[in-house]
């Protein structure tokens, strides 16, 4: 317990002049010895106990009612655990229910709990606007109360905090996500207790002329039917929409862009145990790449390839699309590391593993000694990977074995398939991000962000990093990005549900108690007249 007004504690100095008042009226009789009252001196014996006794009380009901006094304007406070209320603030909250969002219910549900603090599921402070975040909550159970939709959370995720669901329109309906497979597949989720037939329609251009897919789904209630669209085989953006409105419409359209995968022919020039490595992490046996590997023991029609390994020959005069490997290499004792990658070079750009990149270890390798473009580096300072030119590459150690832990690791496949599109001048990735992830691109100018549906730019400042200049960018609405040079971005909506651990502790409360005290001095000073007064 604590006191917000301390001062007041000086009064304590007062308790003793209660006692000092009983002092003041106690007084001595002189005793004087009649025979005639002899008779009466045990009953006045029996008397004066009681009257000790109800003096007694008395000082003692005064000092406790100075006491509370004085401790009440002293205000008195006691620290109590705040109970907290986590109001879900996800897009989906904007659900129709009347004339009302769910979001503004949850708000006027929110403010009739008493001694509970208000908290939004997206981190930010309370109230704010519901917007496109997505839904998080912690992973510890110190919330009291949640306030969401209703059917969002599965009772195992609720943990012991009470469940306050809010219940929208019925008819609601949505574009949950899209598949680019052998077909284009959109799924549609019906939020409805009845079955109900819904109009979903594909918007995208075909041979730059405006086309448009039509599907009919009879979904079943609470669950999820697929549309299919015919497949695209150019590159193509565009959007899936349900054509009837409902109690929200934001999930009513799912955006898109589509590039086909790059495919690239790639001829390999040596003999097929020297290749093995190196065409079965192009293109495994039982894979799906879109890379054709041809081996050949010379070169034949080069202008048919998009890229071409040289095992153990001589370079042609031209550098282009070129990958030059040894087939032996001088051994060195001990192991060598990556060490001094240029992380910047398009091939590393990225790349995620480039930590364990370093940690790959080698024991063999060809002495290379040039002044080209060295991007990579052993840990003894010797070129592992150099750039003669741009669109060429010389390695300095073979791909076998013998030369180390390269080709046996996780990173062996993807790199070389970077290095393939690298080589070839072709894409490796295409950008699909949704609302929420931040994008990042890597720049070397300010650029003009354009909404092409519906239509919004953005002029954006790039940020310097050690590898590079780079834009962050988290879209505010759903839709088609370009950035200017051509390249695009879908920003959809996302129903999937996140669960990271907020930042947030037990929050206490300080109560002030003075009332209790002051009652408690009130009710001493009636005991105190009602016992004076016997």
């Amino acid at each position: 317990m604590s006191f917000l007004s301390p001062l007041f504690l000086f009064g304590l100095f007062s308790l003793p002049i209660p006692f000092l008042i009983h002092l003041w009226h106690r007084h001595r009789l002189k005793q004087i010895w009649f025979p005639s009252i002899s008779l009466l001196k045990s009953a006045e014996q029996g008397q004066r106990a009681l009257r000790k006794l109800k003096d007694i009380i008395l000082l003692v009901l005064r000092t406790l009612a100075l006491l509370f006094l004085v401790l009440g304007f002293a205000n008195p406070s006691i620290f109590r655990k705040q109970r907290i209320a986590i109001l879900d603030d996800s897009w989906d909250m904007n659900t129709l229910s009347g004339s009302h969002t769910l979001f503004e219910k949850g708000i006027k549900t929110a403010s009739k709990l008493k001694n509970t603090k208000i908290l939004l599921a997206s981190g930010k402070l309370y109230p704010s606007e519901c917007k496109y975040q997505k839904f998080s909550l912690p992973t510890e159970d110190f919330c009291d109360y949640i306030i969401t939709k209703t059917g969002k959370l599965p009772d195992t995720l609720i943990g012991k905090a009470k469940l306050i669901e809010l219940t929208g329109d019925e008819d609601n309906f949505s574009i949950d996500s899209l598949a680019f497979k052998s077909s284009f597949l959109a799924f549609v989720t019906n939020h409805t207790p009845q079955e109900r037939k819904k109009l979903i329609t594909l918007f995208t251009t075909h041979n730059s002329q405006p086309t448009t897919y039509n599907s009919q789904l009879l979904i079943p209630p609470h669950s999820t039917s697929t549309a299919i669209f015919p497949m695209f085989s150019e590159t193509c953006a565009g959007s899936v929409k349900i054509e009837e409105q409902d109690a929200l419409s934001l999930d009513n359209t799912r955006y898109f862009v589509y590039a086909p995968p790059q495919g690239l022919k790639v001829l390999l020039v040596g003999v097929s145990k020297d290749t093995f490595f190196l065409k079965n992490a192009l293109s495994p046996p039982e894979g799906d790449s879109k890379i054709q590997v041809k081996i050949s023991s010379t070169l034949v029609n080069p202008s048919l390839y998009d890229m071409i390994a040289f095992l153990d020959k001589p370079l042609p005069h031209s550098y282009k699309k070129t990958l030059s490997l040894p087939i032996d290499a001088q051994k060195v004792s001990g192991f060598l590391t990556f060490d001094n990658i240029l992380e910047s070079h398009p091939i590393f750009s990225g790349f995620k593993y480039i930590p364990e990149l370093k940690q790959i270890k080698f024991t063999q390798r060809e002495l290379v000694k040039s002044q080209w473009n060295v991007i990579a580096r052993f840990s003894d300072g010797s070129p592992a990977i150099i750039e003669p030119e741009s669109g060429c590459l010389v390695f300095s150690f073979p791909l076998n074995r013998e030369a180390g832990e390269f080709i046996l690791s996780s990173l062996f496949v993807p790199l070389m398939h970077r290095i393939a599109y690298y080589l070839a001048g072709k894409p490796v990735e295409q950008h699909n991000f949704i609302v929420g992830e931040p994008v990042r691109f890597k720049v070397s100018e300010f650029k003009s962000y354009k909404c092409v549906e519906p239509l919004k730019t953005t002029l954006l400042t790039p940020e310097t990093e050690s590898d590079g200049i780079y834009i962050h960018f988290t879209p505010e609405v759903p839709g088609i990005y370009e950035i200017s040079g051509g390249t695009k971005f879908a920003v959809n909506l996302s129903n999937s549900l996140i669960f990271p651990s907020l930042d947030l502790e037990h929050q206490r409360e300080r109560v002030s108690i003075k009332k209790w005290f002051f009652i408690f001095a009130l009710l001493l000073l009636i005991a105190e007249l009602i016992i004076r007064r016997i």
